[in-house]
């Protein structure tokens, strides 16, 4: 259980400039929030069905000049490895956002500023399929990202579980999968006012991780996948995280294609964040509180290179 040119969840640094800051965020950035586990499907639906080993590599760049000045960089790597009934595949995705405001006296020359570093984030994720019978496949998988835009220094989890395929044509793919997965959490603690319900900064937690993808062809150039996770926590149901992913994938050539993707990402108990760092000591003023949000919507288009 990403995301791309409309989200929310940005920090303002600087005390003092959290509403006007993380306002003209939300409106021109587009975070990719952070998700339980990645969404692998739409990936899966393009690398799967190739013997031997076939990768991709993703761009995607935005920039904006004028009141507020952005530079969105983002990148990913999928590399997959299929043999018989073995398949295999790593995924890297990085994001970096740069911030400068006109009230401030900036221009986009201070983008190459460290200074104007206002986020990033990064994530792998390992997965490993085995086929049992044509319809039934065993996975496990585990996933290493850090997310300063959901105030996550390391998230860490693991989980195995079956997949099922219930229908395999030429132009249509339906799965779905069920597993159990333990995910280590570490929050920013300058920057975490509290838990909901109450809890510490790091934490273990079990979850039940669901899933079901449909994909299928369009054409010889054309493709469509869409995937939903839903993910509660087997001692707390009603701390539950949903994502849900579409992706329209146009081939431009053997080695090119366009990608548009929607996403849809829901956390029931969100965190309640500071503006600024929490100095040692001290508490988070209350003017500087801010609930990360339920709901992130994203828009992303991306340029890929296959081999």
């Amino acid at each position: 259980m990403t995301r791309r040119s409309a989200s929310t969840r940005v920090r303002a640094g600087g005390a003092g400039r959290l509403a006007s800051l993380a306002a003209a965020g939300a409106i021109v950035l587009g975070a990719r929030p952070a998700d339980a586990t990645v969404n692998i499907e739409t990936v899966r639906a393009r690398l799967g069905e190739r013997e031997g080993l076939s990768g991709q590599i993703e761009l995607r760049f935005s920039m904006r000049q004028g009141n507020v000045n952005v530079l969105d960089f983002a990148g990913a790597s999928h590399l997959a490895f299929r043999r018989k009934r073995h398949f295999g595949i790593l995924i890297s995705d990085s994001r970096l956002v740069a911030l400068t405001t006109w009230r401030r006296g900036q221009t986009t020359s201070d983008l190459s500023d460290p200074s104007a570093r206002i986020q990033n984030q990064n994530m792998g994720h390992a997965r490993y399929n085995f086929a049992f019978l044509d319809w039934l496949r065993g996975e496990a998988f585990v996933q290493l990202q850090a997310d300063e835009f959901l105030i996550v220094r390391t998230r860490f989890l693991m989980g195995v579980g079956p997949r099922f395929l219930a229908y395999d044509g030429k132009i249509l793919r339906v799965a779905f999968g069920t597993s159990y997965m333990a995910e280590y959490e570490d929050l920013d603690e300058l920057r975490l006012v509290r838990q909901r319900p109450p809890a510490p900064a790091r934490n273990w937690w079990h979850r039940w991780n669901n899933y079901a993808s449909i994909s299928t062809r369009l054409g010889e150039r054309m493709g469509i996948a869409i995937s939903t996770y839903v993910q509660p926590r087997f001692d707390m149901f009603r701390d539950l995280r949903v994502s849900a992913t579409g992706e329209l994938s146009i081939d431009l050539g053997e080695h090119w294609a366009f990608k548009l993707r929607t996403s849809l990402e829901y956390d029931s108990l969100p965190p309640v964040a500071c503006a600024r760092a929490i100095e040692p000591g001290t508490v988070c003023a209350r003017e500087d509180e801010f609930p990360l949000r339920a709901v992130d919507l994203g828009i992303q288009n991306a340029i890929t290179v296959k081999f």
